[in-house]
């Protein structure tokens, strides 16, 4: 299970669990346009149509971030996921090797890509067959702390739930599963 402490839609600090991905970025402003939206066509319908018309006006933001102990990074980015599970947004697969046992989160940035790139990869994104994309980085971690000087809204489980600057921790077997 993730914890996510970041700074809530009212201004106030806030601290959220997620199981599967939260992400922000482009995908903060998917998932709020999709959620003003109806999804009586279905969640893939649904986000492909978020996707479309959210991507074309959205500006990649400066961001600066640090996984776990290494150096920090400041990069313009589309987007950042932080993935505990493999699919999310009505049937992408971001994070096509995540385990949700393993303790660590599958951390994936898109760099500073425009519409039509963007676009142009979502049949890879959906294969899960992205990360070997050279605008997108993978890495795997336990923290992930990120700012930006931006308003760069977080999601988490198809709900947007706040802003950065926000830092997400993975709490390993926090939850007991049974199959």
């Amino acid at each position: 299970m993730g914890r996510c402490s970041l700074v809530g839609l009212g201004g106030d600090q806030r601290s959220r669990l997620f199981i599967n991905i939260a992400d922000f970025g482009s995908g903060g402003a998917v998932v709020d346009k999709v959620n003003r939206t109806t999804k009586a066509f279905g969640g893939r319908t649904s986000f492909l149509w978020g996707i479309l018309t959210t991507l074309p006006t959205y500006k990649n933001k400066l961001t600066k971030y640090r996984i776990d102990d290494e150096p920090e990074q400041e990069k313009i980015l589309n987007t950042l996921i932080v993935a505990n599970g493999r699919y999310y947004g009505g049937g992408l697969k971001p994070a096509p090797n995540a385990q949700l046992d393993d303790g660590l989160f599958d951390i994936v940035t898109i760099g500073n890509v425009g519409f039509f790139q963007a676009v142009s990869s979502l049949g890879d994104f959906r294969k899960g067959t992205h990360l070997d994309n050279p605008n997108i980085s993978f890495s795997r971690g336990q923290t992930v702390f990120a700012t930006s000087d931006e308003t760069q809204l977080v999601e988490m489980e198809g709900e947007v739930v706040g802003r950065l600057p926000a830092r997400f921790e993975m709490l390993p077997k926090a939850m007991k599963i049974v199959v």
